[in-house]
């Protein structure tokens, strides 16, 4: 057996040198850095520098540990429910950041209703933010379960982190126009 296969040894050095960067990096970083920039290329959002590590790489870690003891035969989840539960974490970071950001054309919930008014902008994050903390631990909780209870919860929770905020801004703007 390759530890170093031609059809993977491309991922393994760019996975070494993502996490070379942020470890040279990390160090002279400053306490907070820029994680968002606005139109003009401006930073508007700022996080730790723990940042440069990246959540998504842990996730594509959890995808390479899976990919070795399923080859070592060491398995004992399924693929399916670790997706469902990483899924589920990535739900529980969003709606922590969603109430932090702050209002613009392309990151959020960006309805007509929450791209008119700040204020509206405010609740519905704040609100959605909580809804997809919520969905986000019910997810992790449903990969736990067989597929074919979790795949209608995972169905029926896409659907309300989809609906759900939409309409919540809708009724927000409606509520305060009417004063």
């Amino acid at each position: 057996m390759k530890l170093i296969h031609r059809d993977n040894y491309k991922s393994y050095i760019i996975c070494l040198v993502a996490f070379i960067l942020s470890a040279i990096a990390f160090p002279n970083l400053p306490e907070q850095i820029p994680i968002h920039f606005n139109a003009q290329g401006i930073p508007d959002g700022y996080g730790s520098p723990l940042t440069v590590f990246l959540v998504l790489n842990v996730f594509f870690l959890l995808v390479q540990l899976y990919l070795i003891t399923y080859a070592l035969e060491m398995v004992t989840l399924n693929l399916l429910n670790i997706i469902i539960v990483a899924v589920g974490i990535l739900f529980i970071i969003i709606g922590n950041m969603l109430p932090k950001v702050k209002q613009n054309f392309f990151m959020g919930i960006k309805t007509p209703w929450a791209l008119a008014d700040e204020y509206v902008w405010y609740e519905t994050h704040r609100f959605s933010g909580k809804l997809w903390f919520i969905l986000g631990l019910i997810m992790c909780v449903s990969g736990f379960l067989p597929g074919t209870v979790s795949f209608p919860i995972i169905l029926i929770i896409s659907i309300i982190a989809a609906i759900v905020p939409l309409v919540y801004s809708y009724i927000v703007y409606k509520r305060r126009s009417s004063k």
